[in-house]
């Protein structure tokens, strides 16, 4: 095993790698730097790696050379680990574990769970937008739901960041 002789600077940190280029890439995680930024006019995507920027390039060109292996299901994706994540509606897999005592949730996907933690603790980060409108709710989906029926051709709502998911509105969908 080599020698890990570049240290990061960063306080607290711990890494180290065992070539000179490789901490380059990690302090960028500390910097935020991007240095790669996508040529597509208009796009605002920029890369801490090329090769990450690659990958973001199938956004444009369409390209999904990760096929589904089930039978008939013609799903294919950008990356790799969007297909491993998709396998999973097929083999029910359910990886991602409530940490709740008692509760006994399991999820396919990591941000469902994160969706599935505001029902212990009441976060409703998606609220509505429409003027004398109460209504919040743990999931972006439901928000979505909540203004096709309640404000049909006032907007999309807004607010909040996480993904869409299991979770409830509080208020009337």
């Amino acid at each position: 095993m080599s020698e890990r002789r570049f240290p990061c600077t960063s306080p607290g940190c711990g890494y180290a790698a065992t070539q000179s280029g490789d901490l380059v890439r990690h302090l960028r995680t500390h910097s935020g730097e991007r240095p790669f930024p996508c040529p597509v006019p208009g796009c605002p995507y920029a890369a801490a790696q090329s090769q990450t920027l690659s990958k973001h390039a199938r956004v444009h060109s369409g390209e999904r050379p990760f096929p589904c292996v089930f039978a008939g299901c013609g799903y294919a994706a950008t990356q790799r680990g969007a297909l491993k994540a998709h396998a999973r509606k097929h083999t029910g897999e359910r990886p991602f574990l409530c940490a709740v005592p008692g509760c006994g949730y399991a999820a396919g996907q990591a941000f469902t769970l994160r969706v599935h933690a505001r029902v212990h603790t009441g976060e409703r980060p998606y609220k509505c937008t429409v003027p004398g409108c109460v209504y919040e709710s743990a999931s972006s989906s439901s928000l979505t739901k909540h203004m096709r029926k309640r404000h049909e051709g006032a907007g999309a709502g807004g607010g909040g960041s996480g993904g869409a998911g299991a979770g409830g509105g509080a208020g009337t969908g």
